[in-house]
């Protein structure tokens, strides 16, 4: 019969070798797991110290919903100095100015809300609802308010400019190899002339334009609108908080300036602050 192989028992030299080898890994990836347990810890302790400052806008924001207007104020008026200003900044701004009882301020945030969003119907609305409380004259309308009101400009521009030089284009290429002349420069000289004036009428009609030299009285009390450029000179007429003047000429501390009604005389320039900023 063949020879019976005898195994070896567990407590052979060379089992207890294989398994010290074996045990060794085992205990090194559990002190690399609570390693790096401890370092998940600490570092989640260390990120959730560092919380990100709320922005002036959501600041703003807050102060309103509380009811502290005048902190909403100076955190819309941060938001638009340190961000990008648009038109809805400008609202929110002219809001807590009416809640603030800063009136004239808030006709100027209105209107520097409309040179951002020229259709904007709720900043128009609120500014006329808000010059009406203020017994402040409004000229009349024109043309200019209502392309500006009704049609994007921008676009207006863009269509204008291009159908200009294709009407230039075509004009020079019926010059030089068109044989029937006529009616293709009828039709060059339409998309030319009609191209350049949808282009102007959009320029003009840009509130930007439109208020380059308008002002709005920065007072809560009806000011004076002087004869000569003297404290003491004759009243011509009494202007509101928050009315706006056309701004004709600067001679020193004073602005000879213009009501929508086309009263002429002088104010200080400390009393108006101007429409369109100054960049």
């Amino acid at each position: 019969p063949p020879a019976i192989r005898r195994r070896r028992s567990p407590s052979t030299p060379a089992n207890a070798k294989r398994s010290s080898t074996t045990s060794k890994p085992l205990m090194l990836n559990s002190k690399n797991n609570s390693g790096r347990f401890l370092i998940t810890v600490v570092l989640s302790f260390v990120l959730s110290s560092f919380t990100c400052p709320a922005s002036p806008r959501e600041e703003a924001a807050e102060a309103f919903a509380k009811g502290d207007f005048p902190a909403a104020v100076r955190g819309y008026e941060t938001a638009i100095a340190v961000g990008s200003p648009s038109a809805g900044l400008y609202e929110n701004l002219a809001t807590a100015q009416i809640r603030a009882g800063q009136r004239p301020q808030a006709v100027l945030s209105l209107y520097r809300a409309v040179l951002l969003d020229p259709n904007g119907l709720d900043a128009r609305m609120a500014l006329s609802d808000l010059e009406r409380s203020l017994g402040v004259p409004r000229p009349p309308s024109d043309w200019k308010e209502f392309v500006a009101e009704k049609l994007p400009l921008r676009a207006l521009v863009i269509v204008g400019c291009s159908l200009a030089w294709l009407g230039a284009f075509l004009i020079l290429v019926i010059a030089f190899k068109s044989r029937s002349k006529f009616w293709p420069s009828v039709a060059a000289g339409v998309c030319l002339i009609g191209g350049g004036a949808l282009a102007a009428a959009g320029f003009l009609a840009d509130p930007r334009f439109v208020q380059r030299d308008s002002a709005v009285l920065m007072t809560d009390e009806p000011f004076a609108l002087l004869a000569a450029p003297a404290d003491q000179s004759e009243t011509l007429a009494s202007l509101p908080g928050g009315a706006t003047v056309k701004i004709l000429r600067k001679s020193g501390d004073w602005v000879f300036a213009q009501t929508p009604s086309g009263i002429k005389g002088w104010v200080p320039t400390k009393a108006l602050e101007a429409i369109v900023p100054s960049s």
